[in-house]
């Protein structure tokens, strides 16, 4: 019977270990599938720090990079109210600057109702059927606030539950108190604009105002009113609008927020009579905070590309094998594993290209009123070769390095913004482009990616598709070794027959 490839047999006859010799010559022929799983390792591992890199290099363009580009930021505001009980402000970009005067007469508030306590037989809960609150059927609700109207009917099975969400479709909020046993309502906003009213006819299509007296509530029309006003004793507070005095100008708004002139007021409590002045300027902090934060994270993305760029070589380290592995101690793996992770992007060209033009655009000036003004201009400058690129703020307390020298940013904006601004924006809408640039898409490489990534995958593909084929090369051999020595094992044994049958015939036992 013919022996099945692939299943190794020892050398019964011949008294070879043939496994063993099989697994020599093999091993041999498994470099190359073994050199080129290690390509695919440094592949992989190749892709996962671009990545990562390339996720540090778009949160800076979609953040520091991008407000630095924005003009609106460098025209910040700060507004400072001189009573900040009564009113709190926020000023944006178009504000004027200077001191505003400002009267809040009346404050804007919600109407709101307290129902009194309930008569009913038994406790009431959302799930509680009307008509076992009192409330007759065909009984129908009307609630109007603003300009939305909602009805409910009421029917066998309508409970408290669908007159509350009637309620919050027509904008007014129904809280059950079910300790207390009664019901409050309230618009959601607030203003004369949202006041409420509810209604209620009976099945005739007759005004019922008392039909859910039994829940300590009667009709009403928005207008106010106190306990003792009416039969159910409920209390009504009526709706009203805000009323301010901007420089003169009077206002009413349904919302405690004006926004008027660049201004934002917050208006917290009424005090008629009150001169609150409101004071405007240049926020000066909000933008040296922002060039802080875009030099903070400029640094922070440069230092990972410095480092990935200018690595130490691995060149004599290769992705360890299994048995590599089973050898040695975890931490000499990571150390060994870390050594060549750290080199991947050594004097990577694409890297280095993508370097060289950010620390380019840095460096450029802008011309203003026939003078060349940099960032460097401003006090935000290299301070050490050997930090390759590295920006400081000259007088920045927060930076061992720049600290040491006199502040030159600070006193800019204060003393002349817009040239800050032109200069600064300028520069960095010049850096925000090329950086735009070097992620858009090629053949090579996705949108909003700096490397070539698919190039990496083809590559990665491609080395993918040569280890299947050299495995199923491999595997043809290593069967064509197990039948050549199959076929060694029954060519001896036939020997061996032929020889004991001849002797045999010469009176010869072979087992002597």
């Amino acid at each position: 019977m013919e022996e099945t490839m692939g299943i190794g047999l020892s050398g019964i006859v011949s008294g070879m270990d043939t496994e063993s010799l099989i697994k020599q010559l093999m091993d041999a022929r498994r470099k190359g599938v073994t050199k080129i799983d290690q390509k695919i390792t440094k592949n992989e591992w190749k892709n996962e720090k671009w990545k990562a890199l390339n996720t540090k290099l778009y949160s800076f363009f979609t953040g520091s990079l991008a407000k630095m580009k924005a003009e609106g930021n460098f025209l910040a505001k700060k507004a400072v109210s001189s009573d900040d009980k009564v009113l709190s402000v926020k000023a944006g970009s178009s504000a004027p600057a200077g001191v505003h005067h400002v009267t809040v007469d009346a404050v804007a508030s919600s109407q709101y109702v307290s129902g009194s306590k309930f008569t009913t037989d038994s406790k009431v809960t959302r799930s509680t059927k009307l008509l076992d609150a009192g409330v007759a059927l065909g009984t129908k609700l009307t609630v109007k606030c603003g300009d939305k109207t909602k009805e409910l009917e009421v029917k066998e099975d309508t409970t408290l539950s669908d007159f509350v969400d009637m309620a919050s479709e027509a904008g007014v909020t129904v809280n059950l108190d079910e300790n207390r046993q009664s019901l409050y309502l309230s618009s959601k906003q607030s203003g004369l604009a949202n006041q409420f009213s509810l209604s209620m006819t009976d099945a005739d299509g007759n005004a019922n105002p008392y039909a859910m007296q039994k829940l300590g509530i009667e009709a009403f029309d928005g207008t106010a009113q106190t306990a003792q006003s009416n039969l159910t004793n409920m209390t009504v507070h009526a709706a009203s609008d805000a009323s301010v005095t901007v420089n003169g100008a009077k206002l009413t708004s349904s919302s405690n927020s004006v926004s008027i002139n660049g201004l934002t007021l917050d208006l917290l409590s009424a005090k008629p009579g009150e001169d609150i002045s409101v004071t405007v300027s240049q926020n000066t902090d909000s933008v040296y905070d922002m060039v802080k934060q875009f030099v903070k994270d400029y640094n922070e993305a440069l230092d990972e590309m410095n480092k990935a760029y200018y690595a130490d070589s691995a060149r004599k380290f290769d992705p360890l094998t299994n048995e590599q592995k089973d050898e040695m101690a975890e931490k000499e793996v990571e150390r060994w594993e870390g050594k060549i992770k750290d080199s991947l992007l050594r004097r990577d060209g694409t890297l280095g290209s993508l370097m060289t033009s950010m620390r380019s655009i840095l460096d450029k000036s802008v011309e203003i009123d026939g003078k060349k003004y940099s960032f460097s201009s401003f006090g935000i400058t290299t301070v050490k070769y050997q930090e390759k690129g590295k920006l400081h703020i000259y007088g920045n307390p927060d930076d061992p390095e720049g600290m040491v020298y006199e502040d030159k940013l600070k006193k800019a904006i204060e003393e002349d913004p817009e040239k800050v601004m032109k200069v600064l924006q300028s520069i960095s809408k010049g850096l925000y482009d090329t950086m735009r640039e070097k992620m858009s898409a090629t053949e090579l490489s996705s949108a909003l990616t700096f490397y070539n990534d698919k190039e990496m995958q083809k590559d990665l593909t491609a080395l993918k598709k040569q280890k299947s084929e050299q495995e199923l090369r491999l595997k043809g051999i290593e069967d064509r070794y197990h039948k050549q020595f199959a076929s060694m094992e029954k060519a001896l044994s036939n020997i061996q027959t032929n020889s004991n049958s001849f002797l045999s015939m010469l009176g010869i036992n072979p087992g002597q």
